[in-house]
């Protein structure tokens, strides 16, 4: 189900922005390696559960732990199998740096684009006649009847980089992970799958950071 709802359907707009923000993701690493603003509290914290400390807890934190156990569970296999390929012990903090805490959120923001391409074309997909099934049932039906898939990933990869949600794509902030997860709540809906979008709105809490605003 969940392959289905993050299958791109334009591989070119999805290879562009990835590139984009690959080259801009360097840059800024390149510029900046050091934690910025509020990565001095979440970056640390996230070295923590890397290390399995996951009783400890900085104070000056008023996000839930969401990100930093959607950060374990991508990082620790990546530890894994840096381990194999190097046959030798790989230490946590080699892992666990501020680049690649940071490279998880640029991955999550790739989802974001996927998701809302999903989601353009659950509302605006069901309104109009494919191109093709027009092809199938006349010649003579206006243009301006079909829905055009292009248009729709050019929509959500506009939408991609809104400034505020795109700039934070770069650090290792909870808005990216906290965007894709009300994203998805919101996709599996408009699919129908009610069930699954309440489970993952109850999961939502864990990443939220409304109740720190």
């Amino acid at each position: 189900m969940l392959v289905k709802l993050l299958s791109p359907s334009s591989p070119l707009l999805l290879t562009v922005f990835v590139s984009v923000s690959a080259l801009a993701f360097a840059l800024l690493n390149s510029t900046q390696p050091e934690p910025y603003m509020d990565e001095i509290f979440h970056v640390p914290q996230a070295v923590r559960y890397c290390e399995g400390r996951f009783g400890e807890w900085d104070s000056k934190i008023t996000t839930l732990p969401g990100l930093y156990l959607f950060s374990v569970g991508v990082l620790r296999p990546v530890r894994t199998l840096w381990e194999g390929l190097a046959e030798r012990a790989v230490n946590v903090s080699e892992v666990c740096t501020t680049a690649n805490l940071r490279a998880v959120n640029l991955a999550i923001s790739v989802l974001n684009f996927v998701i809302l391409n999903r989601i353009v074309a659950q509302i605006h997909g069901g309104k109009h006649v494919s191109r093709k099934k027009i092809k199938l049932r006349a010649r003579n039906v206006s243009l301006f009847q079909y829905y055009d898939e292009y248009k729709a990933a050019l929509s959500a990869f506009n939408m991609s980089f809104f400034p505020l949600l795109y700039f934070f794509s770069f650090l290792y902030y909870t808005d990216v992970g906290s965007t894709f997860m009300v994203l998805l709540m919101y996709c599996l809906h408009l699919d129908g799958n009610d069930w699954m979008a309440s489970a993952v709105g109850k999961s939502v809490r864990l990443d939220l950071d409304l109740h720190g605003r």
